[in-house]
C-alpha cells in the first residue's frame, strides 16, 4: 500500500511530492536553512509512522549527518503519541533555555547554540517513549 507524501521542494509550500510505499526505507535532506533543525521534525516522524515507514533517514546539510529512526518492534504509535511526546521532550528543552536565560546563566547565543546542539536530546527521548531506534551517523566525509 502507498501513500502520499506531503512535503516541500523549497521549504516555502506543502504539496504531495512522491507516493510513499508502506514498509519501505524513506531517506530525504534537511538544506542548511535560517531557523531550521538538522534533524527530524516532528512531521517527518508523523510521516513516518502515517505511511508505516520501517525507518526513516534525514541527512543534514547543516551538520553532515545522518539522522535515522527504525520503527518499533511493536510498530508505530498512534500519530498523537508521537506528537505529545515530541512536543514534551521540546517543550522542555525550551524551559531550560528560558530559566537559563532569566537568570543570565545564558546568553542568547549561547542560548540558541546550546538549542541548536541538544535538539537531538529531543529526537532521543520520541524514540525512547516510543521504543524506536534512533541512530546519528557521520557520513560528511
Amino acid at each position: 500500500m502507498s501513500k502520499d507524501f506531503i512535503g516541500s521542494y523549497t521549504g516555502t509550500g506543502t504539496k504531495v511530492i512522491a507516493s510513499v510505499i508502506s514498509d519501505g526505507y524513506f531517506i530525504h535532506n534537511h538544506p542548511d536553512t535560517p531557523n531550521s533543525f538538522a534533524n527530524f521534525s516532528d512531521t517527518d516522524l508523523i510521516s513516518a509512522a502515517t505511511s508505516n515507514q520501517a525507518e526513516i533517514s534525514v541527512i543534514s546539510q547543516q551538520t553532515g549527518m545522518m539522522y535515522t529512526l527504525t520503527r518499533p518492534v511493536a510498530g508505530w504509535p498512534a500519530p498523537s503519541v508521537i506528537q505529545t511526546a515530541y512536543d514534551n521532550a521540546l517543550t522542555a528543552l525550551y524551559a531550560y533555555i528560558t530559566a537559563q536565560l532569566q537568570s543570565g546563566g545564558m546568553s542568547q547565543a549561547a542560548a540558541s547554540a546550546y538549542l541548536t546542539s541538544h535538539y537531538d536530546d529531543v529526537i532521543e527521548s520520541v524514540a525512547t517513549t516510543i521504543s524506536a531506534t534512533y541512530s546519528v551517523e557521520d557520513v560528511s566525509a
